[in-house]
């Protein structure tokens, strides 16, 4: 009985878990459900606490956004994306259709794609416009916020 709670146990930690943390753990599926059914302990139960923190740590930023701010940012955003777009070959453009079917982000999917060095140049600008028209939209106090919940920047 103990072994089919560690299953049961197993499969809800994993239909709790993103993707990204799914293909880390799926490695270790074989062996872990191996260790719950021949021991009956629920060896998953101590991996589900880092979901947990993980799902806080991804707690959207409030910024206090006016309905006004908020169709800017979106106008600037879409606008940012069909810029993108028209950069990308039919190719790319089909992949890119793949992805937003499958749910994943834009910027997700934009990162998979196989891009030219000029095409990544000109997206790198496209990205510079949107932060400063951005940034324009953003009180100070907002913009502070922003900075001080951002991931540090990448070293080139």
């Amino acid at each position: 009985f103990r072994s089919i709670l560690s299953i049961i146990s197993i499969v809800k930690l994993l239909l709790s878990i993103r993707e990204t943390q799914m293909n880390s753990l799926i490695k270790f599926l074989p062996g872990l459900l191996c260790l719950a059914a021949v021991t009956g302990i629920p060896v998953i139960s101590a991996l589900s606490q880092p979901t947990l923190v993980a799902a806080e740590a991804k707690a959207p930023l409030d910024l206090k956004l006016t309905v006004e701010q908020k169709a800017q940012l979106k106008t600037i955003k879409e606008e940012a994306r069909a810029e993108i777009q028209k950069l990308l070959t039919p190719e790319q453009l089909s992949q890119m259709e793949t992805a937003k079917a499958n749910k994943v982000s834009f910027r997700k999917a934009l990162a998979t794609l196989k891009l030219t060095p000029e095409q990544k140049a000109s997206i790198a600008e496209i990205k510079k416009q949107e932060n400063t028209k951005e940034n324009a939209v953003l009180t100070e106090e907002q913009r502070q916020k922003m900075r001080a919940t951002a991931p540090p920047a990448k070293a080139k």
